[in-house]
């Protein structure tokens, strides 16, 4: 399979792809720091801006430039063009999957302000660019990744959306610790699939059939703080922040990452429902543990904000919506499930040292993994990236570049 990746960061998606041997045939992306990772480890293609990704060649901004001045633009900016004319001249080979995790910042109970306006936030409505691009390519799979706050800032819009776009979809709350990371990191995926597919046609259940690939309840792969703190505190910790290139900005990067075991136990399934592994996968029992609900209903029942709030987990099918009345405990335990477990990691980690005394009163677990090793009583010093790397399924010095 080949897959499209928009909103890449620091490649999530592309790990997840590259270890099941789905091929990732571009990338999308504008923050500094990760289109340096892109091009230099990952070595992959960047059309930059998702807003000029399978556009008309008349109207992306490189089109002017390349008639005024005979240039090729990767070579300036740093930037490759991807039009809708390459897939439609064969240049380029439609992707059977497009991921991408568009940016949570009006989404997200992270950040304090701003969190209300969901999906039609500055930021994240650029989901909107995501749906265009589905619309243009009609891949087989689609797969969306969000904070959990997703199911009630904005989720049922994009499942009208899809609805109309001909797809069918399921969605889950995924927690890290389901996959033996040692802190909550909950996020709704959504994986919308076309009818035709093999998951449409045999009715696979993508979260039930994840489970497979999930760890113990309680199992984690590494020590929690309480079970080794001198351990905990030496891996967390740099003594000196700036003797690490890019270090604020390796962290950052990563505490705006998914964890790839996530993405990767969902395209095993859709691998296993594509070589009709059957044995391996769950069928999904429409039944009374969902509630029905016709997709034209839904304005009835919105929030104050004008959304919404849907369940944790559910599947569109048809023009009516089931929304799970049950909570997955696996999946996505509840914050207090488990005793004793690290802060998630933060985008703003890299930015504050041991010494930010108010990383320790922030509300909840809003501190950050920052927070966490402060709580052990470290206050002098950085957080590792290291760390950070293993915390978040990612090999040791994936984020360091060779330049």
């Amino acid at each position: 399979m080949n897959k499209l990746d928009l909103y890449t960061g620091l490649g999530g998606f592309v790990v997840a792809g590259d270890r099941v041997g789905i091929n990732t045939i571009f990338t999308s992306e504008i923050d500094t720091f990760n289109c340096k990772l892109i091009d230099q480890k990952l070595e992959l293609e960047n059309a930059g801006d998702v807003k000029n990704v399978c556009v008309p060649e008349q109207s992306h901004p490189y089109n002017a430039l390349i008639e005024r001045e005979d240039f090729v633009p990767a070579e300036k900016y740093g930037f490759s063009s991807l039009c809708i004319e390459d897939f439609y001249e064969g240049v380029m080979e439609y992707p059977d999957i497009i991921t991408g995790g568009f940016p949570c910042q009006n989404v997200s109970q992270a950040n304090l302000t701003g969190s209300n306006a969901g999906i039609e936030g500055e930021s994240s409505s650029l989901v909107e660019e995501q749906l265009r691009i589905v619309s243009a390519l009609e891949p087989k799979y689609c797969v969306f990744e969000n904070a959990k706050n997703l199911v009630n800032r904005g989720l049922d819009r994009i499942l009208e959306k899809l609805e109309n776009l001909g797809y069918e979809a399921q969605w889950g709350t995924v927690s890290a610790t389901a996959f033996g990371y040692p802190h909550y990191r909950h996020r709704t995926f959504l994986v919308a699939y076309l009818p035709s597919t093999k998951v449409g046609m045999l009715g696979i259940d993508i979260f039930n059939s994840m489970k497979q690939y999930t760890v113990n309840p309680g199992e984690f792969k590494l020590p929690l703080p309480h079970e080794d703190e001198l351990w905990v505190k030496d891996f967390a910790t740099v003594k000196l922040p700036r003797s690490i290139k890019y270090r604020t900005k390796r962290i950052n990067s990563l505490g705006n990452a998914i964890i790839p075991d996530i993405a990767e136990a969902i395209f095993n399934v859709l691998l296993d429902a594509e070589s009709e592994t059957i044995s391996k996968l769950e069928i999904i029992a429409l039944d009374d543990a969902y509630k029905k609900t016709e997709i034209s209903n839904l304005s009835n029942s919105k929030n104050k904000y004008g959304f919404l709030k849907m369940a944790d987990a559910g599947c569109l099918k048809g023009s009516y919506l089931y929304e799970s009345k049950c909570r997955d405990t696996l999946l996505n335990p509840t914050n207090s499930q488990y005793a004793g477990l690290y802060s998630t990691l933060i985008a703003k980690d890299g930015n504050n040292n041991f010494t930010c005394k108010s990383r320790l009163t922030r509300p909840g677990k809003l501190g950050g993994l920052v927070g966490s090793i402060m709580s052990l009583g470290v206050d002098e010093g950085g957080l590792n990236p290291n760390f950070c790397e293993w915390m978040m399924g990612y090999d040791l010095d994936y984020t360091l570049l060779p330049l």
